[in-house]
This record gives C-alpha cells, sequence and structure tokens, in this order.
C-alpha cells in the first residue's frame, strides 16, 4: 500500500498522530493551569480568612458584643470599613453567612460564591465547595431557618439563618431579643414566626494547618 507524504515527509497517519498528541498535551496544560488557578484562590481564600479575624478583632475594642459574633452584615451597618474581597469573581462575599467569633479561640466562617471557609484562627482552615441552600434534603449542612408574619403579611422576603434573622427582626420591631427561644415567648399577638429545615451540599475541597 502506497503512503501518502506530505511535503515535509511525513505519512497522512504520522501527522494524525502527532496532531493528536499535541491536542491531549494542550488539554493535560489547560487542566494544570486551571488547577493551579483554583489552588491560588484558595489560598488567597485562607489570607483574606485571617485579616478578615484580624480586622475585627481591632474593631470590636469599640463596639464589643456580649457574644463575640460579627456578622458581615451587621459590621457593614455599624462602620466596619475594611474590604472584605471576593478571591472567586466580581461578586460580593455573603454578608449573612460570614462572621467572625473573636471569644477565644477566634473562629471565622467566609462564604464567596459558592465556597466556604471555615476555621480556627491561626490553627486550621477547611475550604468548602457548598450548593445554594433548598428545602430538598441533600448530605452536608442542615438548617433552621426563619420568617414572620405581621398582620398575615410575611416581611422579609426570604427565610434567614437565626443570627441574621434575629438581627433583622430587632431592626424592624425596635424589639432587643438574643435568641429565636425569646421572640416566640415574647412576641405580639399579631406576630407569627416561621421556621423551615434548609439543606446543601457540603464537601471539603482544601485543608489548611498553621
Amino acid at each position: 500500500m502506497k503512503k501518502i507524504i506530505n511535503s515535509k515527509g511525513f505519512s497522512k497517519f504520522e501527522f494524525i498522530i502527532g496532531m493528536l498528541t499535541v491536542l491531549v498535551l494542550m488539554a493535560f496544560g489547560v487542566k494544570a493551569f486551571f488547577d493551579n488557578k483554583k489552588g491560588g484562590d484558595f489560598g488567597a481564600f485562607k489570607k483574606i480568612a485571617e485579616n478578615f479575624v484580624k480586622d475585627v478583632s481591632y474593631y470590636k475594642d469599640e463596639n464589643l458584643r456580649e457574644d463575640g459574633m460579627y456578622y458581615l452584615f451587621y459590621l457593614k451597618d455599624n462602620g466596619f470599613e475594611s474590604i472584605i474581597n471576593n478571591p472567586f469573581g466580581s461578586g460580593s462575599c455573603d454578608e449573612y453567612e460570614s462572621y467572625v467569633n473573636i471569644l477565644s479561640p477566634k473562629k471565622v466562617s467566609l462564604k464567596c460564591d459558592n465556597y466556604l471557609i471555615e476555621g480556627t484562627y491561626q490553627e486550621k482552615y477547611t475550604v468548602y465547595e457548598v450548593s445554594d441552600w433548598q428545602i430538598e434534603e441533600e448530605a452536608g449542612d442542615a438548617e433552621i431557618m426563619y420568617t414572620y408574619k405581621k398582620d398575615g403579611k410575611e416581611i422579609p422576603d426570604e427565610h434567614m439563618l437565626e443570627a441574621p434573622f434575629i438581627e433583622f427582626f430587632n431592626d424592624t420591631e425596635g424589639t432587643s431579643f438574643k435568641t429565636v427561644e425569646e421572640i416566640f415567648h415574647n412576641k405580639k399577638e399579631n406576630i407569627e414566626i416561621i421556621s423551615k429545615l434548609y439543606y446543601r451540599d457540603k464537601k471539603i475541597v482544601k485543608e489548611y494547618k498553621n
């Protein structure tokens, strides 16, 4: 059988094999590039979380909360000037799931896009990939979320985690409750508290130990 030879002396078969090899190598190179990029983002994510703890530790000197919990939404509403950058995109990090607890040992939770980092300051951090909260049951996290009705009208337009819900309720109703249980037992008759269990998938993608 006669081989088809191109102008550079390669058979057609050899040329095709060579092109396929180049394409495979390029595919591995692109994958490695994005894996390294994501790893770099996780490193930046850890650094941002550590700086978040440092900044809140200075901030709390003038704004001391008894429970030690400083959610990002609370901080932004009360003069917190540090910027929390999202290393995974242009959007903001989640104000209602991101917080620092300055009671010893200091702990941090920071959620940006579909990644969550949790850890103990200067000790151990774990990065998770998480799905959105939903009613359908999934393996991973399960949280009771809250909303309420006043005179039959639902006030927040979505269910909220406990701490943000308490802050929202107090701000809206002019109260100073510290727990949902307090709200249940002391609310006015025209107010109905609604709770619902939500789920999300949660997978470990990276761990750091200092």
